[in-house]
């Protein structure tokens, strides 16, 4: 049994090989050239990124990305590890990469040989030796078999490569700026209509280029902030982590906001260095209140570690809810009843967690981000991929949490898949109002 199925495969492997031998050759050149820029691009913009940074180069490397993301798990298993800095992973992964790509051409022209060698006539009884001509009609059908199965690959491949460029080289580049309006009890009169601006996750790196993270600094500069907040991602991680934290920084032009500023840290950030990002950020005038807080005087606005005797508002802010360890009391115990609080978290699922809401009376409200609005919203069915624990609840935008209300920032830069659709990055003002 097993032999004859053996010997029915090589058979079958030697026709197709015979009839199709072109067709594979033309795939794999195809496949091998594509795989081989792939490669390249990959590697370069990780290794030695050109500058200054192009939205052209940086989609290019994002298509490349995507085109092999099959690829990434392969080079991972045979690499040991993830590594785009070195040549060999980026080989094995534009190689692998490529394969489902050939999978899907070998598919093609299978499915189109089987469509047009369909019978032309109806089967009918024949005479043994008679010979069946090809008639007018049969010509005819034929070429409209061929016209309507080459049409409709054709449209089908103009429209995914109509989304392509939507997601890759169109929506990740779109700015906007979302404003939001939110009541505080015991707001101080003299901190009524006080503008806070977010940033949250640059990702500085491969996907997101330093020039784009300044458009949307530049966007926050022009809203004249009273508080900048920062809600982390600022690195998307890397061998040069210290230089891309420097890099961030300096794209983010932070030493151009004449107001406060306070920042978190992500999960990216502690995929790399966190202590680093922490201490770089600080050295900039960024206030860093992982698991800390501090408290804005209402007189003065000068910054205090204690509550003021007078009217205050107080900033507070918990580590990253997957990579760091969360300490809620530290940030948020002994706050006078009587200080509205401005909570920062990068992660939203942190407004959940039983240690956090036994505190929620003391939290006003609270801005995070990590969840970039879930990158693609298709019409009609939502965010299907949002990395929370509770789905598309937390995907971004200002809404009620289980005790206090969360705005949550679309963020700037991309993770996971470098694509945006129907979700653009944007740059957050939200106004306190008594």
């Amino acid at each position: 049994m097993l032999a004859a199925l053996a010997t029915s495969a090589r058979t079958y492997a030697w026709l197709l090989l015979k009839r199709w031998w072109w067709r594979l050759l033309l795939i794999t050149l195809l496949c091998g050239l594509a795989g081989s820029a792939c490669a390249y691009v990959i590697w370069k913009q990780t290794a030695e990124p050109p500058k200054p940074q192009t939205r052209a180069w940086v989609s290019l490397h994002n298509t490349a990305t995507l085109a092999c993301i099959f690829g990434r798990g392969v080079a991972g298993v045979v690499h040991g590890k993830v590594n785009l800095d070195d040549k060999r992973y980026a080989a094995v992964m534009g190689a692998s990469g490529m394969i489902p790509w050939a999978m899907l051409m070998i598919a093609w022209f299978a499915a189109r040989d089987i469509y047009l060698r369909k019978p032309l006539q109806k089967p009918k009884a024949r005479i043994p030796g008679e010979i069946i001509e090809i008639t007018r009609e049969d010509r005819t059908l034929l070429s409209r078999r061929r016209l309507i199965f080459d049409a409709g690959s054709g449209a089908g491949a103009l429209a995914a490569a109509g989304l392509a460029t939507k997601s890759l080289a169109i929506d990740p580049w779109e700015i906007q700026t979302r404003a939001y309006t939110v009541t505080i009890p015991n707001l101080p009169a003299s901190l009524n209509n006080l503008k806070l601006v977010q940033l949250s996750d640059m990702h500085l790196g491969p996907r997101v280029s330093s020039e784009f993270i300044s458009q949307c600094a530049q966007i926050a500069l022009n809203l004249k902030p009273d508080i900048l907040l920062l809600t982390g991602d600022f690195c998307h991680k890397g061998a040069r982590y210290r230089e891309q934290v420097n890099a961030c920084v300096d794209a983010l032009m932070l030493d151009k906001f004449d107001c406060p500023k306070f920042g978190v840290l992500g999960n990216h950030d502690w995929y790399g260095n966190g202590q680093l990002a922490a201490d770089t950020l600080a050295s900039r005038s960024v206030r860093m209140l992982d698991n800390t807080r501090i408290f804005l005087d209402a007189q003065s606005r000068q910054l205090r570690t204690r509550p003021p005797k007078s009217d205050a508002l107080c900033f507070a802010g918990i580590a990253d809810y997957l990579e760091a360890v969360i300490n809620p009391a530290a940030a948020l115990a002994d706050i006078p009843d009587g200080i509205p609080t401005i909570l920062l978290s990068h992660n939203p699922d942190t407004c959940e967690d039983p240690m956090v809401l036994q505190f929620a009376t003391r939290i006003n409200l609270m801005c995070s981000g990590h969840t970039h609005g879930g990158q693609v919203r298709i019409p009609f069915l939502g965010t299907p991929l949002v990395p929370s624990r509770y789905k598309g609840k937390y995907a971004g935008g200002l809404m009620q949490g289980p005790a206090f209300p969360i705005v949550i920032s679309r963020g700037i830069g991309t993770s996971l898949l470098p694509i945006r659709f129907n979700v653009p990055a944007e740059v957050v003002q939200i106004t306190l109002t008594k």
